[in-house]
């Protein structure tokens, strides 16, 4: 199978809903991103900066993303769901319980470490990208960014 078929059938699991609910893959993964970086009085959070634009956008375009890391986002969302149906509409407490219990086992803590490289990542990278919204990651850090900054995706 050609890479390219692979992350379309990817892209397709991913917003193909579990079973008889409305849930995606990215429906969790948004909802653990939140919960991983949730906006706080000194910085934005990963829904204001729009991490999971950005982990979107390079699983379908950036020819450099792993497919073991799409295959492990599937599957980490995946048990998650198996976990907790209804884990998006949890309170942040149970969402805690269910993380450190999923922590607890190396796929978990695989997830959570892939899934949080990817947040910062989204929320600190050029927003040509999808990410790091009207710059609001750069600006809190009062970070300047490099110059030139990026004209093309991934240098194509």
């Amino acid at each position: 199978m050609k890479r390219r078929d692979f992350i379309l059938m990817g892209l397709l699991l991913l917003t193909t809903p579990f079973n008889n609910t409305s849930t995606t893959y990215w429906d969790i993964i948004k909802s653990t991103l939140d919960h991983l970086f949730p906006k706080s009085t000194q910085f934005y959070g990963a829904v204001e900066l729009d991490a999971i634009s950005f982990l979107q956008f390079a699983s379908r375009n950036n020819k450099y993303f792993k497919k073991s890391d799409l295959d492990l986002l599937i599957s980490g969302a995946f048990e998650i769901f198996n976990i907790e149906h209804a884990f998006v509409t949890k309170s942040i407490d149970i969402k805690e319980k269910i993380l450190r219990d999923f922590e607890a086992k190396q796929s978990g803590k695989d997830w959570l470490s892939t899934l949080m490289n990817y947040g910062i990542e989204g929320m600190l990278s050029d927003p040509i990208y999808g990410g790091n919204k009207n710059q609001k990651g750069w600006i809190t850090l009062n970070h300047k960014p490099g110059l030139p900054r990026p004209k093309k995706l991934y240098a194509i």
